[in-house]
C-alpha cells in the first residue's frame, strides 16, 4: 500500500524545489560574510551545487519510483540500509528544528519580543502539521501560490531600491582571501544547492521523464533570485549588510518615497512567512514520510503529532546568535548527508549494476 497517493506535476515539482533551495535564504543571503563578494559566491556555489543535484538526480533515475529510504535499502542491504535511512531522518528532523527556530527568531527580535518564544513554534508547527497531514500535493499547491508571490514582491523591491543603489559599494571585487571565499562556496552550494528533499518527493512526479529538467530548472530559478538579492543588498547597504542579522530586512525598510509609499518591510516578513512554511512543512512531510517507509506502516499519518510535538518542543533552542555561529558548524555534518552518502551510494549501486530486478 502506498503511504503518499498524491501526485505532483513537473511544475508542482519546480516550485517546491525553488521553495525547499531559497527558505530563507532571500531574508538572510548566503555569502553575506564576504559582504560585496557574496553575489560571486553564490555564482560558483550554483555550479559547485549542480554537481551534487546531479549526483542525486543520477540516483533518482538508477532506482526510478524509489524514494532515498527505500534506494539505501537496495544498495546497502536491509540492517546497513535501515540504519542509513535511520540516521536521514534523524538528518531532516535536525533540519526542521533548525528552519522551526529560525521562524521563530525572525518574529520573535522583528516584532513581537514580548511574546513568548514558544508561542511562534507552536503556531508555525500547527499550520505545517495541517499541510503534512494533506499530503504532498497540498504542499505543492501552496507553492505554486506563495512562490510567484515572493518572486515579484522581491523584484518590485528591488526596482523600488534602485534610487539608492551605489556601484561603488562592489569595490574592490575578489577581496575575500581565496580559502574564506572557498569555504563560503562550499557552504552556500551545501545550504542552498543541494537538497535532498527531492529524492523523496520525485517518486510522486507524475512525470519521471521531466524530473531532471524541472529539478535543474529550479535550481538556475533560485540561484537567479538569490543573486538579484545579494545584488541588491550590496548595491544598497555596502560592506554594512555584513553586520546585520536579516540584510534584506534592513535594505528594503529604506524604502521611502515621499513617506508614502515606506515601511515596505513587511514583504520581507510575509515572504519569510511564506517561504519559511514551505521549507519547514515540505521538511517536515518528508521527515514522517521516510519515519513511516522504515518502520513499514500503512500511512505516514500517526507520525504526524509525535514528530510535530517533539518538533515544538525541542530539548534546546538556539537563539540568534547560536544560529548563525552553527552555520560554520552545519556543512561539517551536511556533508555527510549531501556529499559522502549519495556518492557513495551510486558508486555502490554501479559496482553491483544495481537494481537488478527488485525495481
Amino acid at each position: 500500500m502506498a503511504l503518499e497517493k498524491g501526485k505532483i506535476s513537473s511544475s508542482q515539482l519546480i516550485f517546491l524545489v525553488i521553495a525547499e533551495m531559497l527558505g530563507v535564504g532571500f531574508v538572510i543571503p548566503p555569502g553575506a560574510t564576504v559582504n560585496q563578494d557574496a553575489w560571486i559566491a553564490i555564482i560558483f556555489a550554483l555550479f559547485g551545487g549542480l554537481l551534487l543535484v546531479l549526483v542525486q538526480l543520477s540516483l533518482a533515475a538508477r532506482f526510478p519510483g524509489k524514494t532515498l529510504v527505500r534506494i539505501s535499502e537496495l544498495v546497502y542491504g536491509n540492517f546497513l540500509g535501515k540504519l542509513i535511512s535511520l540516521l536521514y531522518i534523524l538528518f531532516f528532523f535536525h533540519i526542521a528544528s533548525l528552519m522551526v527556530i529560525d521562524f521563530s527568531n525572525f518574529f520573535n527580535i522583528l516584532f513581537m519580543i514580548s511574546t513568548p518564544f514558544i508561542v511562534f513554534m507552536i503556531l508555525i508547527t500547527l499550520v505545517a502539521a495541517s499541510a503534512v497531514r494533506n499530503g504532498i500535493e497540498v504542499i505543492a499547491r501552496c507553492a505554486q501560490f506563495i512562490i510567484p508571490i515572493v518572486f515579484i514582491s522581491t523584484i518590485i523591491t528591488g526596482i523600488l531600491l534602485a534610487k539608492d543603489f551605489n556601484l561603488e559599494n562592489f569595490q574592490p571585487v575578489l577581496e575575500a582571501s581565496a580559502p574564506k571565499m572557498a569555504w563560503i562556496v562550499y557552504r552556500t552550494a551545501i545550504f542552498s544547492f543541494s537538497p535532498l528533499h527531492f529524492l523523496m518527493i520525485i517518486p510522486f512526479t507524475n512525470k519521471q521523464g521531466e524530473v531532471k529538467k524541472s529539478v535543474i530548472k529550479a535550481t538556475f530559478i533560485s540561484a537567479s533570485l538569490l543573486i538579484f538579492v545579494a545584488v541588491r543588498n550590496i548595491g544598497v547597504l555596502g560592506i554594512t549588510g555584513s553586520i546585520y542579522t536579516y540584510p534584506s530586512f534592513q535594505a528594503v525598510r529604506l524604502i521611502n518615497y515621499g513617506e508614502i509609499l515606506t515601511r515596505l518591510e513587511i514583504l520581507i516578513a510575509l515572504n519569510f512567512m511564506g517561504s519559511g512554511f514551505l521549507q519547514y512543512a515540505l521538511t517536515f512531510y518528508i521527515t514522517t514520510l521516510a519515519g513511516a517507509q522504515l518502520l513499514n506502516l500503512r500511512t505516514y499519518l500517526p507520525l504526524v503529532l509525535p514528530i510535530g510535538v517533539l518538533l515544538t518542543f525541542q530539548l534546546h533552542y538556539y537563539n540568534i546568535v547560536e544560529t548563525m555561529e552553527y552555520q560554520d558548524v552545519y556543512p561539517f555534518i551536511a556533508t555527510v548527508f549531501h556529499v559522502i552518502i549519495p556518492v557513495m551510494t551510486l558508486i555502490i549501486a554501479s559496482i553491483r549494476k544495481l537494481p537488478r530486478g527488485e525495481s
